[in-house]
């Protein structure tokens, strides 16, 4: 018993001196990839100006463009809606107080708003980023649903842009994706 507790003992002491003797570098959180990625086509299901025209003042996505076909390089962006288990409840609790009530009391609903940004090469998909935010909303029952996103919502998926953009900088795959794209192609994009 006792040697087991002397190994584990000796394995943290180890993996702990190691890390002392070697620490993190600023280099290797820095930014990876540096120069812009090669031709790329843009979709969304968000309203396309919104996340368009930051990304390409990027000098990364200088090359992103909504009208480019034939290319193998493919940015998707694109929203879900999902309700959150405190949200059904108060949807359905709220929605039978509006319906009793002839539609006066609101119907409030608790969702968890996911924005994924994709980078594709042919059909397979290279990286993914997503970021997600809660959100509460009110409407009437006799109002209808409302599928597009709340000003505050807009606001909330423009301000993700940075954090992707910073992400995107320090993903490996996609380094070695743009590494092997310069390799082969080095002068044509």
């Amino acid at each position: 018993m006792m040697n087991k507790r002397m190994m584990v003992m000796a394995g943290l002491w180890l993996s702990l001196t190691n890390a002392m003797a070697n620490p993190m570098t600023e280099g290797e959180e820095a930014i990876l990839i540096k120069q812009a990625f090669p031709a790329m086509k843009f979709i969304s299901t968000v309203d396309d100006n919104i996340n368009f025209d930051l990304l390409i003042k990027d000098p990364l996505l200088v090359n992103l463009e909504k009208d480019l076909h034939g290319s193998p390089f493919l940015l998707a962006s694109f929203v879900e809606n999902h309700a959150t288990q405190g949200g059904q409840v108060s949807q359905f609790t709220t929605g039978l107080l509006s319906a009793s009530t002839l539609g006066l009391v609101p119907v409030v609903s608790n969702n968890d708003l996911t924005i994924y940004y994709r980078i594709r090469l042919q059909k397979n998909t290279i990286s993914e980023f997503s970021y997600s935010k809660n959100f509460t909303d009110a409407g009437f029952l006799w109002a209808g649903p409302n599928q597009e996103l709340t000003d505050e919502a807009k606001a909330w998926v423009e301000s993700t842009v940075p954090m992707f953009l910073q992400d995107l900088r320090k993903d490996k795959k996609l380094k070695a994706m743009i590494d092997e794209y310069e390799y082969y192609f080095g002068g044509e994009s």
